[in-house]
């Protein structure tokens, strides 16, 4: 996982938000404790979330589905 580096991540619904300079902990993971803005739209089961992962150098831009 330190061959990874710093990870920047975006995710883009109906409100988008963002990350960088996050590394990953031992098990692999990612653990972001912000609390949402209870203003914020909010994602149903049938809302299209698209997430774009940075790492080293390396782009992957996935869609998230139930």
């Amino acid at each position: 996982m330190n061959d990874v580096g710093p990870i920047a991540y975006k995710v883009d619904s109906v409100g988008s938000f963002s990350r960088g300079g996050v590394t990953l902990k031992e098990n692999g993971t990612i653990i972001d404790s912000d609390t949402a803005n209870p203003t914020n739209s909010k994602v149903s089961e049938h809302t299209e979330v698209e997430v774009t992962v940075e790492w080293n150098g390396n782009t992957e831009t996935f869609k998230l589905s139930k």
